[in-house]
């Protein structure tokens, strides 16, 4: 009976402790205001964290938002910041379209290793921050410049980043690409995932492999005003084993708009250079363009003509040149 019962404290002893709690949203951002409570925990050591999270957050802002991304943090016993892997994130929250007014539930759980110590996790405090808020969507940008002005530097920016044309429609302004990067493997793929999709790279997640880009393209469409909408779209796939799973097999990834914003942040740039040489050409040929003499103007002056003439200012000679030069200016 005593052995029992020693076995049972002995286990009790050393069962998982949790730490965590409730913890108020409030975020301002430029493009974005939002509210609501998080509740996470975290059980076990550091070293090999369970994290379980439930959140509920509104969005307070005037207007939809195309996609957000927020960023858990958290400080542990002695106050200091928590960084898994060197990230300032905990966890990491993304959305859709989330409409005004609208409240969106964030729930998951994950194994997660904090840190190397081996000791219970404890928080002092937990904070949500906005890392990306997007009015409009993030692959979808309003360019400064005719689309016809934007097709060559739209091909030198997808080159630039080694993707190489398989259909360019002029006509219809749509191009798609293939990638001559390469694939990344091994730890680098992680890497790479980690930069460009939504795929979990936790400690206990997926094992990846292999990470290719598959395909991307390009639409632009003339826009009011005379801005031109420019949308690029791009496919990535990888190579990963599920926990615990014994086979390896590839898996379609949803891209974390990272790679667009950044081909479509070098497009921007060649918008606003487009779009101010094509004005100073416009401004060029105006300048060089013969000026037509209204001809209320031309009226005018026949009439001071006759004035002087007849005052006796000028000779009938010189009032027939004059006549004559401004009927005939060349």
């Amino acid at each position: 009976m005593r052995r029992f019962v020693l076995a049972i404290v002995a286990c009790t002893s050393f069962g998982a402790e949790k730490t965590g709690g409730d913890y108020p949203v409030e975020i301002e951002h430029e493009k974005g205001q939002f509210s609501g409570k998080l509740s996470m925990t975290a059980e076990g050591a550091a070293n090999k964290a369970k994290i379980t999270w439930l959140a509920t957050i509104k969005n307070t802002s005037i207007h939809n938002v195309h996609r957000a991304e927020f960023c858990v943090t958290a400080a542990d016993k002695h106050g200091d910041p928590i960084k898994p892997d060197g990230s300032e994130c905990v966890l990491r929250l993304w959305s859709g379209v989330w409409a005004v007014g609208a409240s969106l539930t964030f729930k998951g759980n994950q194994r997660v290793m904090l840190s190397d110590s081996k000791e219970p996790v404890v928080f002092s405090s937990v904070k949500v921050k906005a890392l990306e808020i997007y009015d409009q969507p993030p692959n979808v940008r309003h360019l400064s410049a005719r689309c016809p002005l934007l097709w060559a530097p739209a091909i030198k920016a997808f080159g630039d980043k080694k993707f190489r044309p398989l259909v360019l429609d002029k006509e219809t302004l749509t191009a798609t690409f293939a990638f001559d990067g390469g694939q990344d493997t091994g730890y680098s793929s992680s890497n790479s995932i980690k930069n460009y999709t939504t795929a979990s790279t936790a400690f206990f997640g997926p094992t990846w492999q292999s990470f290719r880009v598959d395909s991307a393209s390009l639409y632009l469409q003339d826009a009011p005003s005379g801005l031109c909408r420019a949308e690029m779209k791009v496919a990535f796939a990888g190579l990963a084993k599920p926990f615990m799973a014994r086979d390896y097999q590839w898996y379609a990834l949803e891209s974390n708009l990272a790679l667009e914003r950044i081909v479509l942040g070098q497009l921007e740039t060649a918008a606003a250079s487009a779009a101010l040489a094509d004005r100073d050409k416009g401004i060029a040929e105006i300048a060089t363009k013969p000026v037509a003499t209204p001809p209320g103007d031309l009226a005018a002056q026949m009439e001071s003509l006759g004035k002087m003439f007849n005052a006796g200012l000028l000779t009938a000679e010189e009032f027939q040149q004059a006549k004559k030069k401004l009927l005939d200016p060349k």
